[in-house]
């Protein structure tokens, strides 16, 4: 088994055994390890996990939330409508619905007028390099009647944390109001 992540850096699945015997799941980007053997399965309650922000690959035991996969995938067809040039992915983390953006990148509208647009492999090619910052989450307050709370990442260097937009709704009006300040200077502005 292995994963191929966006940086096109290709990780082997071994397992190996802990100081204890019980039996231990990694990666690695070496096809041989004398650590581990390689395998082609992981349990069901392991995963395969790449960091939004730098690419690596790690496997970890899945992760339990309350956020519905039409739900994200409903964020990821918003972000690619509403942020349509802006490099960006969309991860579940915990109660929340976390959208990193590529800001060595971001918007990039002038570039591609001028090339008279795209072509895929370029923009392939901007995905993969450079890091991920998180721009937005939506967070779950309320369960049943799906209520998110939107927040946005504060870079200031006395803060570096999430900031309360102060706005509390469903995830369709959220995205309304918020994602189409990725990539351009109006983030900055919202509070």
């Amino acid at each position: 088994m292995n994963y191929v992540n966006r940086k096109s850096d290709v990780y082997y699945v071994y397992q190996g055994v802990t100081k204890t015997g019980k039996p231990k799941y990694y990666v690695s980007l070496k096809a041989k390890s004398d650590a581990g053997q390689r395998i082609d399965w992981l349990p069901d309650d392991f995963e395969l996990y790449e960091d939004p922000t730098d690419a690596r690959v790690s496997v970890r035991k899945k992760q339990r939330s309350d956020i519905h996969d039409f739900e994200l995938e409903f964020v990821r067809d918003r972000v690619a409508t509403e942020a349509q040039n802006v490099i960006a992915r969309v991860v579940i983390q915990g109660r929340s619905l976390v959208i990193y953006e590529s800001p060595n990148i971001g918007n990039f509208d002038d570039i591609s007028q001028r090339m008279g647009g795209l072509p895929n492999f370029a923009i392939q090619k901007m995905q993969s390099i450079g890091q991920m910052s998180p721009a937005f989450r939506f967070k779950l307050i309320e369960k049943q009647e799906r209520i998110f709370e939107a927040q946005r990442f504060c870079f200031r260097g006395s803060v570096d944390d999430w900031v309360s937009l102060h706005h509390e709704g469903p995830l369709d009006e959220l995205c309304q109001s918020y994602l189409k300040h990725m990539g351009k200077e109006s983030f900055y502005e919202l509070m």
